[in-house]
């Protein structure tokens, strides 16, 4: 990484990564292109299974190029540790802005702009009409979590993590399920061992929009294992029954189809 990028911010660290601003290394002058640079820490990419899910998640995102989603332009591993460099926008996670402002029910028409743009980035992940044929394997999202949603200040949302090509599995729970606290937003079916799919996608995608409609946690609970056990209940209240003002009877109606336990049972696009 050193020899490929020079750091000129600090974007922060948690327990999982540290985070940087930086510019290629070559380009110090003039105006370089800047990078979001995500390094993973180096004792848990000396975990077996970390490194092969994180290649995994690499390879599939270097796969897609698509207005909502959040473009990956390298990878690697320097000393130790994995890094993803990212397209640099001006954005902060979902999580950040409710941690900033109290997690607090968006506007439903908010909620309706940001499930747009998410449905746009699905179809072409999934291998839709704005897909390439050269794209059409198929790459799945698996678990929209609040962490993984960027929103610019203009309301483009951008979306990072696709982690599954259809090529290469996709089974979930993996290591950074765990890691990243991801297991609340998976499907029932993957969390008993199913591939991932279009279908587990838009379950994952009605519980962010369950969250964001109600500012309220679904099914994050203070374990993965008891996570897992509230995605399995499925007890869902009634979004109407908890979001003032009253979410209107058209959300009401597609997040009730979009939750459905069973992945046959659930609308594609």
């Amino acid at each position: 990484m050193a020899s490929r990028f020079y750091v000129t911010d600090s974007l922060g660290t948690d327990s999982v990564s540290e985070r940087y601003l930086a510019i290629e290394a070559a380009a110090k002058t003039g105006k370089p292109t800047e990078f979001r640079v995500i390094r993973y820490r180096k004792e848990l990419c000396a975990r077996k299974e970390v490194a092969a899910a994180l290649e995994a998640e690499a390879i599939a995102e270097s796969m897609l190029v698509h207005p909502n989603i959040l473009k990956l332009e390298a990878f690697g591993v320097w000393t130790g540790s994995v890094y993803f460099a990212y397209e640099s926008v001006e954005s902060s996670s979902l999580a950040e802005a409710w941690k900033a402002a109290g997690r607090y029910a968006l506007e439903p028409a908010l909620v309706m702009s940001i499930a747009t743009q998410l449905l746009d980035a699905l179809i072409y992940a999934h291998g839709g009409p704005e897909s390439s044929q050269r794209r059409r394997k198929g790459v799945f999202q698996r678990a929209f979590t609040p962490e993984s949603i960027e929103l610019t200040r203009t309301g483009i949302v951008k979306v990072r993590g696709f982690g599954s090509a259809e090529h290469s599995g996709g089974r979930r729970p993996n290591a950074l399920d765990l890691l990243f606290g991801r297991t609340a937003y998976l499907a029932p079916s993957i969390l008993d061992g199913a591939e991932a799919s279009a279908k587990t996608d838009l379950f994952s995608l009605g519980i962010l929009l369950w969250e964001l409609l109600t500012g309220q946690p679904l099914f994050r609970k203070a374990s993965p294992e008891e996570s897992a056990a509230a995605v399995r209940s499925r007890e869902i209240p009634q979004v109407s029954s908890i979001s003032k003002p009253s979410c209107p009877t058209m959300w009401a109606t597609l997040l009730r189809k979009r939750r459905n336990g069973a992945d046959s049972a659930r609308p594609s696009f």
